[in-house]
C-alpha cells in the first residue's frame, strides 16, 4: 500500500514537471514567434523643397514668326509696319525721291560713319527685354542744287551739252553716271553732295526700331517678351546708302510645342489659364502658366514653356482629346563670381556652393526677365536645372518633347515621402517621429501628394522640422494605410 502511494506521488511529481516543461517551451515559442513576426522598420528624413503635381504628354518642336528685309529708308523714316515697308518698297520712285530732295532739301544719300562690329556678319539674337544697341550711324548727304544748276549752265554755254537738255534731264545723267570705286554712287553725283557731319543730323538706328518692328509684327498671344535675330548685316564705314538699299534682316523664329491632353487634364489647364488672366487683369503683373519641356534627343536636358492657348479638341472612343500649344522660353545666361562677397548672398549662389563647395564661380539661366515670378525655386520647383545652359540654337524644329504641366505647385514645404503617411483609426494623418530611439505620432496635414512625395505641414500642437527622422514599414510594400 505504502509502495503503491509512494509511485502515486512520483508520477504527479513527474507529470507536474513535464507539464511546466511544456508550458516554457509554449512561452518561449510564442515569444520567439513574436519577435520573428515584429514589423521591420526603416528610416527616412524629412526635407525641405518645392513639390508639384503634374499632367504628362509628349509632343513636337515646331516654330513659327516672320522674316523682313529692311531697307534704309524704313529705319530712317521709324517705319515699323512689315505692310507698310513691303508697300513702301513696291512703289518706290527714284524720280520722285529727287525732285522731293531738290524741292524740299531732305537727304538725298546717307554716309555709313559707325558699324557695330560685333553684329557685323553673324546672326544676333535679342528680346524685347534687351538693353538698346546701337546698330550703325549715318551721315546725311544733300545735293548741292546750286552747285549741280551752275554747271549745268556751264556746259550749255559752252556747248558742251546741248541747250535742248534740261535741267532735269542733266541731273538725271548724273544719278545714271558710273559708279566710283565701291559701286554704290555715281562717282560724278559724289561732286555734287555735302555731308552733315553733326552729330545731331545723324541717323542713328538701334535695336529700339527692330523691337517697335517685331512687336508690331506679333500677334496677341505673342506679346510680352519676345525673341528675335538681327542678320545679313554687311555695312562697312565710309560706304554710301541709298534709301532702298537693305541694311539688315529681321526675323522672329518662336519655338512652340503642341501636345494633347484628355478632357479630364484640360479641364485643369483652362482653369490655370482662366486664372492667370483674371489676376494679371486685376494686378497688371504677369501670371504665367509654365511646364517643364523634356528634349528626348538632348538627353533629357529640360526646358521652360509658357502654356498660351487651347486649341480645338478631337473625339475619340468616348474621350475628348484637346491640343495645348506652349511657347518654349530660354533663360539669359547669367555669371556669378564667388569670391566677391556680394554675390554670395544670393539664392543662386548659396544653392549652387552646397554641391559645389569648393566653385569659384557659377553661372546659370534666369528667366525672371520674362515673369518675375519665375525665381530660382519656381524654375527649379519645375525640374529644371538653371545650371544646365541650354540654349536656343540646341534645340531644333522636330525634336521630340516630354511635357510636364504642374496642376499646383507648393514651394519651401516639408517633404516626407509617402510611404513614411500612415493613418489612424479616424483617417487622420500622421508620420510617426523618432527621437533619441523613442517613437512618437505627429500629426499632419497634407499640402499636396504626387503619389511618392507629399508636401506636409505639422497640425497645430505638434511640430515636425526638416532634416527630423520618420520611419515606415520597411517590409511592407503595399501597406494600405500608406498615403499613395
Amino acid at each position: 500500500m505504502a509502495a503503491s502511494k509512494f509511485w502515486t506521488k512520483k508520477r504527479i511529481v513527474i507529470f507536474t514537471i513535464l507539464l511546466l516543461a511544456v508550458i516554457a517551451a509554449v512561452v518561449l515559442g510564442v515569444v520567439f514567434g513574436l519577435k520573428n513576426n515584429e514589423v521591420k522598420t526603416a528610416e527616412e528624413f524629412v526635407a525641405r523643397g518645392s513639390l508639384s503635381s503634374s499632367i504628362s504628354s509628349s509632343g513636337t518642336v515646331v516654330e513659327t514668326g516672320i522674316t523682313q528685309d529692311v531697307p534704309f529708308y524704313a529705319a530712317w523714316k521709324n517705319v515699323t509696319s512689315l505692310e507698310d515697308i513691303t508697300d513702301y518698297d513696291d512703289n518706290f520712285s527714284w524720280t520722285d525721291f529727287i525732285i522731293n530732295a531738290v524741292v524740299n532739301d531732305t537727304p538725298l544719300y546717307y554716309k555709313v560713319v559707325y558699324v557695330n562690329g560685333d553684329m557685323r556678319g553673324k546672326r544676333n539674337i535679342f528680346t524685347t527685354h534687351s538693353d538698346t544697341t546701337v546698330i550703325f550711324r549715318a551721315a546725311p548727304l544733300y545735293l548741292d542744287f546750286d552747285a549741280i544748276r551752275s554747271d549745268y549752265e556751264r556746259l550749255v554755254a559752252a556747248g558742251i551739252i546741248s541747250g535742248d537738255t534740261t535741267l532735269s534731264d542733266f541731273i538725271l545723267s548724273v544719278f545714271l553716271a558710273p559708279g566710283g570705286s565701291d559701286e554704290s554712287l555715281p562717282v560724278q553725283l559724289q561732286n555734287y553732295l555735302i555731308i552733315d557731319t553733326s552729330p545731331e543730323a545723324e541717323t542713328v538706328i538701334t535695336t529700339d526700331y527692330v523691337k517697335a518692328v517685331i512687336e508690331d509684327a506679333t500677334t496677341p498671344e505673342e506679346s510680352g517678351i519676345i525673341e528675335y535675330s538681327v542678320y545679313n548685316f554687311n555695312l562697312t564705314e565710309n560706304t554710301f546708302l541709298s534709301m532702298d538699299s537693305n541694311v539688315f534682316r529681321v526675323s522672329v523664329t518662336q519655338l512652340y510645342t503642341s501636345f494633347t491632353v484628355t478632357e479630364y487634364d484640360v479641364a485643369s489647364i483652362d482653369k490655370m489659364l482662366r486664372e492667370s488672366a483674371a489676376s494679371e487683369a486685376e494686378t497688371g503683373v504677369k501670371q504665367g502658366v509654365y511646364a517643364a519641356i523634356t528634349v528626348n534627343a538632348l538627353n533629357g536636358r529640360r526646358v521652360l514653356a509658357e502654356i498660351q492657348e487651347i486649341l480645338t479638341g478631337s473625339y475619340n472612343s468616348g474621350v475628348a482629346y484637346y491640343a495645348v500649344k506652349a511657347k518654349i522660353v530660354f533663360g539669359e545666361k547669367v555669371t556669378l563670381d564667388l569670391t566677391d562677397p556680394d554675390t554670395l548672398i544670393t539664392d543662386e549662389a548659396q544653392s549652387y556652393l552646397e554641391t559645389h563647395p569648393d566653385a569659384t564661380s557659377v553661372t546659370y539661366l534666369d528667366y525672371t526677365y520674362y515673369d518675375e515670378s519665375l525665381t530660382r525655386e519656381t524654375v527649379e520647383g519645375l525640374g529644371i536645372d538653371i545650371t544646365d545652359i541650354l540654349t536656343r540654337e540646341e534645340v531644333l524644329v522636330g525634336y521630340s518633347v516630354a511635357v510636364r504641366v504642374p496642376q499646383e505647385v507648393v514651394y519651401n514645404s516639408l517633404i516626407v515621402p509617402t510611404k513614411c503617411i500612415f493613418y489612424d483609426s479616424e483617417s487622420k494623418p500622421y508620420v510617426t517621429l523618432r527621437e533619441s530611439g523613442k517613437d512618437k505620432r505627429v500629426y499632419i496635414r497634407i499640402l499636396l501628394s504626387t503619389g511618392t512625395e507629399a508636401a506636409v505641414e505639422a497640425n497645430a500642437g505638434y511640430e515636425l522640422n526638416e532634416g527630423d527622422i520618420v520611419i515606415y514599414k520597411a517590409d511592407d510594400s503595399l501597406i494600405s494605410s500608406i498615403l499613395g
